[in-house]
């Protein structure tokens, strides 16, 4: 797997496909790899190409759930249905039948509860491979039942070579995107497109602005951000600022307690989001509330 993930990744993912278990929790910030290495695990265990895109991966020993269009979560139905598929007899005996469900730590209650059953008792040689960005988000039950695999971000040096290497693209173009990027592969590698790498400097820009600006230069953020339908991203890139500059701003005990009730409100934010909150209401209500340090 040329792809750069950490040693710690790496070693675990092995251990997988060695001898694999029967409940994996795969968490790690969007665009850590979280989805390629469930995808090319499958593949393996699968017998098919692992170039193949996980949508085109059609098998019969393979489902895999995400919220459907225009939805945040994955229903209940949907739980429903794989729970069917799993237990029908496969046509390709032998091989592992895999589950992969990308955004566990957004399902509902409910559907979280029907999918506990299945992880408690599902079928021989059943593999499910759970998908989070949040870790925290996932219910304990769910977590308690699963191996636990954290996608970190990976040092800037690797990332860098890795885009030259595998991409060749430039040094300088390299040391750009993965500036950008905050260590990401996957986030990496969609910044190659020109278009998304200056949508990602223009969300960039305008963190810096709505941390440090004035409230008439925040709401124009605001404004900016919500036409163009951009707020979960921009509040992503808040919130990694906002983290890093906790880390920086160490020169008292009031600039650290500021850092930390700011990316508290952050993360409130993008509660909201989530909850389909208006884009505009929630950022103009964050430009109000953020402190300066």
């Amino acid at each position: 797997m040329n792809f750069p993930y950490t040693d710690e990744v790496k070693t675990k993912l092995t251990q997988i496909k060695r001898d694999m278990g029967q409940v994996y929790l795969f968490y790690g910030n969007v665009g850590s790899g979280k989805l390629r290495a469930a995808q090319v695990l499958t593949a393996e265990v699968l017998k098919r190409p692992q170039t193949e895109p996980l949508e085109q991966l059609a098998h019969p020993n393979l489902t895999y759930l995400s919220p459907l269009e225009g939805k945040k979560s994955v229903s209940i139905a949907q739980v429903r249905e794989m729970s069917e598929r799993i237990w029908q007899t496969s046509v390709s005996k032998g091989l592992q039948k895999i589950v992969i469900i990308n955004g566990i730590d957004t399902i509902s209650t409910e559907a979280a509860n029907a999918l506990l059953k299945n992880l408690e008792d599902s079928p021989p040689q059943t593999t499910f491979f759970l998908l989070a960005s949040s870790l925290e988000n996932v219910l304990p039950t769910i977590r308690s039942r699963s191996q636990l695999v954290f996608f970190a971000p990976i040092s800037h040096t690797l990332l860098t070579q890795y885009l030259e290497t595998e991409y060749q693209v430039s040094s300088q173009q390299a040391e750009e995107i993965t500036q950008l990027a905050h260590g990401l592969p996957e986030d990496a590698i969609a910044l190659l497109d020109s278009d998304k790498l200056e949508l990602r400097k223009n969300l960039q820009r305008d963190t810096q602005i709505f941390i440090s600006g004035t409230i008439t230069q925040r709401f124009a953020v605001a404004k900016t951000v919500h036409e163009q339908k951009t707020a979960s991203q921009f509040v992503s890139e808040l919130s990694y600022a906002i983290w890093q500059q906790s880390s920086i701003l160490m020169h008292g005990e009031s600039d650290s307690q500021n850092s930390i009730s700011n990316l508290e409100k952050v993360l409130q934010a993008q509660a909201q989001l989530l909850a389909n909150v208006s884009s505009r209401t929630t950022l103009e209500n964050l430009a109000l509330q953020l402190e300066h340090n």
